[in-house]
Parts: structure tokens; sequence; C-alpha cells
């Protein structure tokens, strides 16, 4: 037996699904599921809680992205023909920042009590693959901030959290 932490993942569950985990045969451990609404067009987090699970999270389908370019440099270009030249420099690239505002509705205080661990989280991860593969290409590390999902006396809120994904770069070839 190797000492570690392992990872299970479970088969779809229904709402309010109460899911038990054993170790050595006893039960150590309880867990309930909470099932929104999920669309192609929402955006999914996945997260490390403070208990050293991953917790899932299903936002909704406003979103917006928001890109900032900045170009890496560029070349001088040698004019061999003014009829044939398009410009006497070549950009080298452009490094490409993005940030995401996701938004969730109908947070109840249960949830967003479970959504604040996301702030102090090693590990926030953004779904990106096709919807049918859970490889570990399909996900993202993004880093996190946001209202900090503040207390509120209402019992079901609606929240802003703003991603900032790796930054890309994007390398013009000669």
């Amino acid at each position: 037996m190797n000492i570690g932490y392992y990872r299970y993942k479970i088969k779809p569950l229904l709402n309010f699904e109460t899911v038990q985990f054993f170790n050595n045969g006893l039960p150590f451990a309880t867990a309930t599921v909470i099932a929104r609404n999920y669309t192609s067009e929402c955006k999914y987090l996945k997260y490390l809680d403070n208990s050293g699970r991953f917790r899932f999270f299903v936002f909704n389908n406003k979103w917006t992205q928001n890109n900032s370019v900045k170009s890496l440099g560029e070349t001088e270009n040698y004019i061999t023909s003014i009829l044939t030249a398009q410009s006497d420099s070549r950009n080298i690239g452009n490094d490409v920042n993005s940030k995401v505002e996701i938004f969730a509705d109908d947070i109840s205080k249960d949830e967003r009590l479970k959504l604040s661990e996301m702030f102090v989280s090693p590990r926030v991860l953004m779904y990106v693959g096709d919807g049918t593969t859970d490889y570990l290409k399909d996900w993202i590390l993004v880093s996190i901030s946001g209202d900090g999902l503040k207390r509120d006396a209402n019992e079901f809120t609606t929240t802003k959290f703003i991603l900032t994904l790796p930054r890309q770069y994007a390398i013009t070839s000669f």
C-alpha cells in the first residue's frame, strides 16, 4: 500500500444525494451533493477545500472575458522590392493577459461558506475541455479574486469572481 492521498471520482449523482467514504471498511466522512444546472456556455471550476477535497461549482453563462495584449517587440525587415514589401518591420509576437468575470446566482448561505474557501485554495482550476472528457489537459490553473462573498442577511445572493488565466505568448514565425 502506498502512503499518500487518493482522489476518487464518483459517478454522476442526484441533487442532495449523500455519499459516504470509508477507510479500512469504516465510514469516516460523508458529503452531500448540491447539483446546479449546467450548459456548455457555463464556467465550471474545481478547487481544493480546507479538507483537501476537490469541490466543484458551476457558474452561469453570463461571463465576460477581457484580453490585454502587449507586443513583445519588432525586428527590422529588409525591403528587397517596393512592389511586394508590406512593411519595414515584423512583429515578434504578443503577450496576452486574460481575465474572465464569472457570476453565480442564488448562492445560499451554506454555499457562500464553501465558496469562500476558493480564495485561500492552493488550486483553483477552470474547465476548458469539450464537455466529454475529464483529463488533466481539460483544466487550467487560474488565480481568483472577486467580491469576497460578503456576509449577507439575504438567504440567496448573486456573486462575481474574477479569474486570471495563465499568460499566453503568441510568437510569430518568420
